[in-house]
């Protein structure tokens, strides 16, 4: 009797342990399944990315972030590989030119980079490891651009 007990017993439990795996697997393949689809729509869908900024389109958005920037006593300049913008912001009114000055702190990125950033698509810390935005400088002052430029 205990012997018809136990392969009862190890019946049900095959048949458990049957229907758990089954079950992971299944989720397993809805996984694989979803994430195939994105991948999917990822490559072969047309990407809705606006147009290309320019040099001048950067320096426009930095004009009207900058008369909003506080007197910080120092300055800053983005060099792209298009040209350089240069944000002087150690009077009341910043200043914000082409021109290819000194600065406290200099970063050196593309403007596809920044516009990454700043749309979020780029993770500012993954591009700075990754050598794709170099900061030369006044550290301190590049910590304090994403409460600057937002």
């Amino acid at each position: 009797m205990l012997a018809g007990f136990l392969r009862a017993r190890t019946v049900v439990l095959l048949i458990l342990v049957s229907l758990y795996l089954f079950s992971v697997f299944s989720l397993i393949e809805r996984f694989f399944i979803y994430f195939s689809r994105r991948i999917t729509e990822t490559i072969y869908l047309p990407s809705k990315k606006s147009k290309h900024m320019t040099l001048a389109d950067v320096t426009e958005q930095f004009q009207a972030v900058a008369a909003k920037a506080p007197n910080l006593g120092k300055s800053l300049k983005f060099a792209f590989d298009e040209g350089v913008v240069f944000l002087d912001l150690t009077s009341d009114d910043a200043v914000v030119s082409n021109e290819d000055k000194e600065a406290d702190c200099t970063i050196t990125t593309t403007i596809e980079t920044l516009e990454g950033i700043r749309n979020g698509s780029v993770n500012p810390m993954m591009a700075m490891m990754g050598g794709k935005v170099k900061i030369k400088g006044d550290m301190g002052l590049a910590m304090q651009l994403q409460s600057l430029l937002s």
